[in-house]
């Protein structure tokens, strides 16, 4: 998108990370949510019903990012 001069927003964000845990691909959802997070693009909602992350789906992401850090430290 970027490279087309089309910035994303926080909906082609969310969807983006959406679909790469979908199919089991954390360390790109990680990616894109922590270049979501410094463009201030983070939208989370409490609604279950919303579109926009939940609280939990981010919860989620970060204890993965934890764990993943953790097991790398303790493979070095």
């Amino acid at each position: 998108m970027k490279g087309n001069g089309c910035l994303p927003n926080a909906v082609s964000y969310e969807t983006i990370i959406r679909a790469h845990l979908a199919r089991n691909k954390n360390e790109q959802a990680i990616k894109l949510l922590n270049e979501m997070v410094s463009g201030g693009l983070l939208m989370c909602s409490s609604n279950e019903d919303s579109k926009s992350m939940t609280p939990r789906e981010l919860g989620q992401i970060l204890e993965w990012e934890s764990c993943s850090s953790n097991q790398t430290e303790s493979v070095n």
